[in-house]
């Protein structure tokens, strides 16, 4: 009997102990072991995680590696090796409710209409927050209650990050089109960038089918955050990696380029940067050095 559900861990030189924390959770799932599989698709790690990482008590486990490396062919392994008919990506830094698993056949069938949804995240940090934890993006996802929608560019029923919930029609559009389009794998991140919208566009792939996206409340996982993580260093990063993504994916997507900045949008950008603490300038500046990069990396690509 096929799988009713597929948990695909994507990861790459993992950290060992909260790669047997986020093990430790799909382990622990209420779900009956013949309704699921587990599939760890290692992306290139250096060492290969083959004989490092144990799959004992994760039913039809198996480590599948993908070569190519960077998040986007990490996932879309994943799509092409599951053979449920609804696929949970997950990270090697989430921990899922034990009842995740269950709930999200409840929800499919629920909202068949549906053909990604995701969930809320909370963080666990490593150490004491510095500074308030809206600011480390990405860390953590309230939900205040269930949403849902078709419309490809509403934000707060757009799952992303791990947790996020495949329908198997959806996966293999999105499959299809990374395969047409190789311009589609550069989002996503890398071993050395910190670049997203991967997920974003696999919420719009389910829209494209006729189908909706949505974010319920009774999906929870925890979001593990290491201190390397914490750094304004690291928050520049990936302040960078978003600007850079948002515009490349609405390039791909919708063929728009930022506007060009006028002289009183030039003043009003100063006036708002000068407002801000020299902490938060310093990310915004970094994402703006994102957006500018890649305006000029799409202007070379469409002059080739």
């Amino acid at each position: 009997m096929k799988p009713k559900i597929s948990v695909c861990l994507a990861t790459y030189n993992p950290r060992q102990d909260y790669l047997e924390r986020a093990l430790a959770g799909v382990r622990k799932q209420a779900l009956p072991q013949e309704q699921w599989e587990f599939l760890l698709i290692d992306n290139n790690s250096q060492p290969p995680l083959e004989g490092r990482v144990s799959l004992n008590g994760l039913p039809r486990a198996r480590i599948v590696v993908e070569p190519l490396q960077g998040l986007s062919h990490g996932r879309r392994r994943g799509f092409q090796e599951a053979q449920g008919e609804l696929i949970v990506n997950l990270d090697d830094d989430a921990v899922l409710d034990p009842g995740y698993l269950q709930k999200c056949m409840r929800l499919a069938i629920q909202y068949p209409f549906i053909g990604v949804f995701g969930s809320q995240m909370t963080a666990e940090f490593e150490e004491a927050p510095i500074w308030p934890k809206e600011e480390y993006y990405a860390a953590e996802r309230t939900v205040q209650e269930d949403i849902w929608s078709n419309d490809r560019e509403h934000i707060p029923s757009t799952p992303w990050g791990a947790g996020s919930v495949v329908t198997k029609k959806v996966a293999k559009a999105y499959t299809k089109k990374m395969i047409n389009d190789p311009r589609w794998s550069g989002l996503g991140r890398t071993a050395d960038k910190l670049l997203s919208c991967e997920d974003i566009e696999i919420a719009m792939t389910a829209c494209d089918l006729g189908l909706g996206k949505g974010v319920f409340r009774d999906l929870r996982f925890t979001h593990l955050i290491p201190k390397s993580k914490m750094t304004e260093e690291f928050l520049c990063k990936n302040a960078y990696g978003n600007g850079y993504s948002f515009t490349t994916h609405n390039w791909l997507r919708f063929g728009r380029l930022p506007p060009k900045t006028t002289l009183l949008g030039w003043i009003y950008r100063s006036y708002r940067l000068f407002r801000m603490s020299p902490r938060r300038r310093r990310q915004e500046m970094a994402k703006d050095r994102g957006i500018r990069d890649a305006f000029w990396d799409i202007k070379r690509l469409k002059a080739e």
